[in-house]
């Protein structure tokens, strides 16, 4: 049972850290107020709906589309939840998704409106990402104390409350996991200040936002891609990955000192990050290479390949 939210993709020899969608916007569009989205989470997620809809193409239902499943699904979780909290109200709002509403994982297709939210709740089908969207977005309106946690080729999500609190496992239906099962699962570094920790609501936006980037870089639309990872790692400084991803599109369009720069702070957040060892020796060969060989023979167009699965 896994989420493949990380791969490796190859581009000319390099290894990318690439977030994929199995598992703000400050410059996009206005925020969508039609559909009745009641927390700046929801209205964040609907906008990076938007923007992969009419900038990268996908076929997703517009917010408007889906405000009349959605109202009904919240208006289902507060009755049933009612004024129930802690473990017992993760208990009942996990018997709403995925047991009386059918939302159901999906662990193989990397499709990117996997994670968008209204493609989630027309499909009742997401990654473990869009299946956090979902479940973020609902306990938003119920109030609860609920977050995003990030760990290495996965996402889950985490209920906050008085000395302690409870693990949500979207890719088992809401199970209740240990820290330990992750740590060993999905191989969480000791040295990383990114991985098994509640995220801020807009560290998970960044999350999403990621996933953008990725896709951008991999259509070569390098400006929006430098643009997304950027904001990413504004809004989440500790994600190694963003930084990472920043210099490989950097280290494409021959921009080494900003490729240097981004892959300085991925060594120093995650010294040991897959791939990250690779990029930089490249770098350093095409810094050596534009050292010693004539001007007009310095650049080098990397071409990108799929990522592996």
């Amino acid at each position: 049972m896994d989420c493949t939210c990380f791969s490796l993709a190859r581009v000319s020899g390099l290894l990318s850290i690439m977030l994929l969608v199995l598992c703000q916007l400050g410059a996009c569009q206005s925020k969508p107020k039609e559909a009745g989205w009641h927390s700046d989470l929801a209205d964040n997620l609907m906008i990076i709906s938007e923007e992969a809809r009419t900038r990268l193409g996908a076929e997703v239902p517009r917010p408007d589309q889906v405000a009349e499943d959605w109202g009904e699904l919240v208006e289902l979780a507060r009755e049933r939840v009612g004024s129930m909290t802690g473990d017992r109200a993760v208990e009942v709002l996990n018997q709403i998704i995925f047991e009386e509403s059918g939302f159901v994982r999906e662990i193989e297709d990397d499709d990117i409106r996997l994670m968008l939210l209204p493609y989630v709740i027309e499909r009742r089908r997401g990654s473990c990402l869009g299946l956090a969207g979902l479940y973020l977005t609902l306990a938003r309106e119920l109030k609860l104390p609920i977050k995003g946690v990030l760990v290495p080729k996965h996402f889950f999500l985490r209920l906050e409350k008085t000395g302690g609190y409870t693990n949500i496992e979207l890719l088992r239906k809401g199970e209740q996991m240990p820290d330990e099962w992750y740590r060993q699962k999905w191989q969480v570094p000791k040295k990383s200040g990114a991985y098994l920790r509640t995220l801020s609501d807009s560290e998970t936006e960044a999350v999403f936002l990621f996933n953008l980037g990725n896709v951008y870089r991999l259509r070569r639309m390098t400006a929006k891609a430098i643009r997304r990872y950027r904001k990413v790692t504004d809004l989440f400084e500790e994600f190694a990955e963003a930084h990472a991803n920043l210099g490989l599109v950097y280290q494409t369009v021959a921009d080494y000192r900003q490729a240097e720069l981004a892959y300085q702070k991925a060594a120093e957040l995650y010294p040991n990050l897959p791939g990250l060892v690779d990029n930089l020796a490249a770098l350093k060969l095409k810094l050596s290479e534009k050292s010693s060989a004539p001007a007009q023979h310095t650049q080098q167009e990397y071409k990108t390949q799929q990522p592996d699965q």
